[in-house]
């Protein structure tokens, strides 16, 4: 569905008036929101990594080690850890009781719910919890089932993570539709040749599922290439099925402007608890039939209903969620610890309390926020990139250039997330991954799930890969030291 008239010459306006009046124009969920001018972020200001990293109690515990294992899942921030203690505490209850546990259980589901839809930028309608991504992706999958018979098509890609692809193999084998594949570019077989989409997709076409980037070269998917997919799908009306597992971390989403019908991420991922946070566009969350237990509403989840969602089985880690809520309290705050010096307490609890208002300013300074984390991931991109070409031996699977053109209005790195899938001459990947350890460097090798991927590449019967994976909290100088270890191994 497009914005529509109405709504381009809504933003037409404000930006004029904003040219007078030098306010900030934000857009949260199709609203045009208009705020005080946004302090502006200093050209040489960058993240102070030692500052920042005092807030992660695992760094500060294993301080003689580098964390480059990011990809598998990050560090958590100490208000996450807070935040679930204090629930543990003070609010350990099941819902629809009157009891305060209970009241206060309620009042925090309302609030991540609400701050999990700023994050994606949808309705709080629109958001899923679950375990993990590959669980919410068998779980919808039962349901898509029900839509797709013999002679429809699914559209996949080859560079998609196994949660991503499994989930839709096995429903065409039950239903006997057909698996069609975006391959590998064969002029850089570390992108996806999106150029044969229009041949792929077609009226059968009931489903197609792309990754927002590969979690095991790290490669981000296009922008105006997935976009075009999206648009294409929805004009046969299939339904577009986003992973923004490996994503989330580096760059932020915005379900809106992708246009998309569903996305999922892990909060292990980006500095949370091990949970799960999927969108699911309005017109399928109450179309398609979940499975779900008789006494289950197929009412969308709000306070009047105690944050219930049929798409949600038994009841919920509320605990984790706690979690999930200071997660992204903790990355929307990264701006404001750099402009104004204003820090999230690491001991701080979550105020329940939530508005409008609230929400513009949260989605305001993550988008502030995830464009400091896109300048220093580039650094320690282009840092990594260009060490290893100095090393012999070493062969990189995955894009070795970046477009060094910084543009500060970016909310993702250029062309791909500091994630390397790598190895040495004369090592295998799991020998290499060995000597990084005993170095004290800590990541790991294998196919990460990318088995398609790895096969295409003719790497998962030697071992895959070693992978190296840095993010926002991760400094240059401990680049560096990697670099250094890779050239010793």
């Amino acid at each position: 569905e497009y914005m529509g008239v109405e709504f381009f010459i809504k933003i037409m306006l404000n930006c004029f008036v904003n040219c007078f009046q030098k306010r900030s124009l934000v857009i949260v969920n199709k609203k045009v929101i208009k705020l005080n001018k946004l302090s502006s972020i200093p050209k040489k200001a960058k993240i102070e990594i030692n500052e920042l990293r005092k807030d992660f109690p695992s760094l500060l515990k294993y301080s003689n080690s580098i964390f480059c294992d990011a990809a598998a899942g990050t560090q958590v921030h100490k208000s996450v850890i807070t935040s679930i203690n204090d629930y543990l505490i003070n609010s350990n209850a099941n819902i629809k009781g009157l009891y305060q546990t209970s009241v206060n259980t309620l009042a925090g589901m309302d609030f991540v719910r609400k701050s999990a839809a700023v994050f994606y930028n949808c309705d709080e309608e629109e958001i899923i919890f679950g375990n993990n991504m590959t669980t919410l992706t068998f779980h919808l999958s039962r349901s898509l089932a029900k839509e797709i018979k013999s002679q429809h098509n699914i559209v996949l890609t080859k560079i998609e993570h196994d949660a991503n692809l499994t989930p839709w193999v096995q429903l065409a084998n039950e239903t006997g539709a057909e698996i069609r594949f975006i391959e590998l570019d064969n002029e850089n077989k570390y992108k996806l040749n999106m150029k044969s989409i229009e041949n792929l997709i077609d009226s059968n076409t009931k489903l197609v599922a792309c990754t927002l980037a590969s979690n095991l070269l790290g490669t981000i998917t296009n922008k105006t290439e997935l976009k075009k997919l999206i648009s294409l799908s929805k004009s046969v009306g299939a339904f577009s099925f986003i992973d923004g597992v490996h994503f989330t971390p580096h760059g932020l989403v915005d379900v809106n402007d992708l246009n998309c019908d569903c996305l999922v991420s892990s909060s292990y991922k980006w500095f949370g608890p091990h949970s799960s946070v999927m969108y699911l566009n309005k017109k399928y969350s109450m179309s398609l039939k979940p499975t779900k237990l008789r006494p289950v509403s197929l009412n969308l989840p709000n306070l009047k209903n105690y944050q219930l969602s049929p798409w949600e089985t038994g009841t919920q880690n509320f605990e984790s969620l706690m979690g999930v809520g200071a997660a992204i309290k903790y990355l929307s705050s990264i701006y404001s610890r750099l402009v104004n010096n204003n820090n999230v307490s690491s001991n701080s609890k979550l105020n329940f309390d939530f508005d409008s208002e609230k929400s513009v300013v949260l989605r305001s300074d993550l988008v502030e926020s995830y464009k400091i984390i896109a300048k220093h991931e580039n650094s320690l991109s282009l840092k990594f990139l260009s060490g290893i070409k100095q090393i012999k031996g070493v062969k990189l699977f995955g894009l070795d250039t970046m477009d060094q053109v910084e543009n500060e209005n970016d909310t993702q790195p250029n062309q791909r997330t500091p994630t390397f899938a790598i190895r040495k001459s004369g090592l295998t990947p799991s020998e290499l991954t060995k000597k990084f350890v005993s170095a004290g460097v800590w990541c790991a090798d294998g196919h990460f799930y990318a088995l398609t991927l790895a096969d295409d590449l003719g790497i998962n019967e030697t071992g895959g890969v070693c992978r190296i994976g840095f993010v926002h909290y991760n400094s240059l100088e401990e680049v560096d030291k990697v670099l250094e270890v890779l050239e010793k191994a």
